[in-house]
């Protein structure tokens, strides 16, 4: 219990929404080397591509929309649930 106690987040892997802030800091300023300019503040990292997919669904894609996906093995395709929420699927 003491390491709950002393470093529960650390322990759990929990971290911020955002994700990793030394590693957004390292990434402002390498973008910076190449003339983008951006703030942490408008940063974020993800520790996988279901949640990039969910990040970049929310973002881009409106409630009703319909997407166009291609699926290989129909209704297992774990990616399209990160926006199943958003959209319908209509698979071609």
């Amino acid at each position: 219990m003491l390491v709950l106690s002393e470093a529960g987040p650390q322990a759990l892997q929990y971290s911020t929404t955002e994700g990793y802030t030394p590693l957004r800091e390292m990434l402002v300023r390498h973008m910076a080397r190449y003339g983008v300019k951006v703030e942490v503040d408008n940063t974020s990292s993800t520790s996988g591509s279901q949640q990039a997919l969910d990040l970049i669904g929310k973002m881009l894609i409106n409630p009703g929309d319909t997407i166009l996906t291609e699926i290989i093995v129909p209704r297992r395709d774990s990616s399209l649930h990160c926006v199943s929420s958003a959209v319908r699927h209509r698979a071609y």
